[in-house]
């Protein structure tokens, strides 16, 4: 029996050599891998949106404020100044839409689509069609006006 023991440590100190090695591999790469702290931070601000000032027929504009055309007479073409200086930091692309306005009627803006850069001026107009065959009446709508930068 005596061998046998002896075959025995053997293995049980083979394993625990092993093991000891791998402890030691271990510890080793430990020591000699390198980790860095990398702390990273943002200050996320609000989009810069377009400033624009407008004028119809020379007057100040603000939203929500109406524009009258007056009276007019079916079949004819009536027009109004609409300027727009650009009073911020970044280019805006100006647009019309109409919104609620009798299907045919006709709105235009000569500017529109053009892009004002800041500190300037787009000097356009705004022309209105009132076909001949409307009927007399009160009509209303609304314009939306769109500045993209």
């Amino acid at each position: 029996m005596a061998g046998g023991e002896t075959i025995v440590r053997k293995k049980i100190t083979a394993i625990l050599l092993i093991g000891i090695i791998a402890a030691a591999v271990s510890t080793t790469l430990a020591a000699i891998t390198l980790y860095l702290n990398m702390p990273m931070s943002v200050q996320v601000n609000p989009p810069v949106i377009p400033q624009l000032a407008f004028y119809v027929a020379d007057q100040p504009w603000t939203n929500n404020t109406e524009v009258s055309w007056q009276n007019q007479t079916a079949g004819e073409l009536q027009q109004k100044t609409f300027n727009i200086y650009n009073t911020g930091t970044i280019a805006a692309q100006v647009s019309i839409n109409t919104v609620g306005m009798p299907s045919a009627f006709i709105l235009t803006y000569s500017e529109n689509g053009t892009t004002v850069q800041p500190q300037q001026w787009l000097n356009g107009t705004l022309t209105l069609t009132i076909p001949t065959d409307t009927v007399e009446g009160y009509y209303s709508w609304a314009v939306t006006v769109i500045a993209a930068p």
